[in-house]
Order: C-alpha cells, then sequence, then structure tokens
C-alpha cells in the first residue's frame, strides 16, 4: 500500500516583522542545512477581518465540496452546491487569488489540501 502524505495549508495572521523574521530563519536553517521540518505550505492574511473576508463560510463549503468531489468545472460546482453560477464564479475566483483552488489542465477546478489548519493569534507578538 502506498503511505500517502496528506497536504496540509496553514492559513493565519502575521505582519510584516512576523514575515520577516520567519523568511530569516527559514534562510538560516537552509545554509545550516536544517532542513528536517521539510517544505511547508502556508497563506498569511495581514488581519482577521481580511481573512474572514477570503475565508467566508460559502467560501469554505466550496472547498469542502471540491475537495470532496475531486476536479469540477464550474458550472457542475454550481450545480452541486446548488448555487448560482456568477455568485460561485466570483468565489472561485477570489480563491484562486490566494491559491486555495487551483485549475488543472482540463480547466477543472480543484482543492490540493486535505486540510486547513487555521491559526488565529489571540495575542499581538511582542
Amino acid at each position: 500500500m502506498k503511505n500517502k502524505t496528506r497536504k496540509q495549508l496553514v492559513v493565519g495572521i502575521r505582519t510584516n516583522s512576523d514575515l520577516s523574521k520567519e523568511f530569516l530563519q527559514a534562510w538560516k536553517d537552509a545554509e545550516k542545512r536544517n532542513l528536517s521540518k521539510g517544505p511547508a505550505s502556508h497563506l498569511y492574511f495581514d488581519s482577521l477581518d481580511t481573512l474572514w473576508r477570503k475565508l467566508t463560510p460559502r467560501r469554505t463549503e466550496l472547498l469542502q465540496a471540491l475537495r470532496q468531489k475531486g476536479p469540477l468545472s464550474m458550472r457542475k460546482l454550481a450545480f452541486y452546491l446548488q448555487r448560482d453560477y456568477k455568485n460561485v464564479r466570483i468565489d472561485v475566483k477570489e480563491l484562486s487569488e490566494v491559491d486555495l483552488v487551483r485549475k488543472t489542465d482540463e480547466d477543472l477546478f480543484m482543492v490540493p489540501w486535505d486540510s486547513i489548519d487555521l491559526q488565529i493569534p489571540l495575542a499581538l507578538a511582542s
């Protein structure tokens, strides 16, 4: 049996300062060949408000549908979700802009992630 690695995306809030520190640490780890963590996929927003505008309940439902059903055309996705085609198209466009939805070579839409780990800081870093 094949050992399939689950693809996880970490979504969170980071300031420019946090991102700079994280980048610098990754650079240092790479220089030392300390790559034990392996590549990780992250998507950061500048505020919780921005995150919630992109990741609405309807869009989360859309992500789940694409992950469960596999790659779908826009029309089939709208039919499956029982939603207006135009609204689904807008949602797919917004989610594609932040790489939560991808287009296949066959012009179908899919979600490459098995799970999304949402990290919301409750206190500002000092």
